[in-house]
């Protein structure tokens, strides 16, 4: 099956990967949603432009639905910023075999660092004594947990989106893709 290439505008900036594109490899994996033909539809239709990740849509443009679900493998590494080793992509099969997401989830997380939260520019933003700066500290204390709570980390940012002064800071730092990706695999690990 071969597939067709979308063209891009070359005035385009590099775009991350996007949340879709990678929970549609991990459904296609564990719950088993959508068909091989229908992954790689979606992952062309949203692809990052990730340098990285070109060879591997170049493929699946190529080779279609004959590609090795290793290659979804390795795609997801990439785009989840991990270095595509042989031993990481057996880890991530065994883990997609035994259906532990736990593990699946650590291994495409293993050696990240945790995303910065920028805590002096929020407390900066606020007079002395504002309650907010308690919410910041606890959003900053949940994050630095070795087990942080995706549930409790939006809670927090909730929060502090009401103080217009904190508003823009935190809706910048909750939406970048390294956030995002960040919550998404906390969440995936605890299903």
């Amino acid at each position: 099956m071969m597939i067709e290439k979308k063209s891009r505008s070359p005035h385009t900036t590099e775009k991350p990967p996007t949340m879709a594109a990678t929970d549609a490899i991990d459904s296609y994996f564990f719950d088993k949603s959508c068909s091989k033909a229908e992954l790689i539809g979606r992952l062309l239709d949203e692809r990052s432009d990730l340098p990285a990740a070109q060879p591997y849509y170049r493929a699946l443009e190529s080779v279609g639905t004959r590609a090795a679900d290793e290659a979804f493998l390795a795609l997801r590494l990439v785009l989840a910023g991990q270095p595509v080793e042989d031993e990481r992509i057996k880890r991530l099969r065994g883990a997609v075999a035994a259906g532990d997401r736990e593990a699946y989830a650590r291994e495409l997380s293993a050696g990240r660092t945790r995303p910065d939260l920028p805590a002096s520019e929020l407390h900066g933003a606020l007079e002395d004594g504002h309650e907010a700066h308690a919410e910041i500290d606890a959003l900053h204390g949940e994050l630095s947990k070795e087990q942080p709570s995706a549930r409790e980390i939006a809670k927090r940012v909730e929060r502090l989106r009401r103080w217009p002064q904190l508003a823009s800071v935190i809706a910048n730092w909750w939406d970048d893709p390294r956030v995002q990706l960040f919550i998404q695999e906390l969440s995936a690990a605890g299903l």
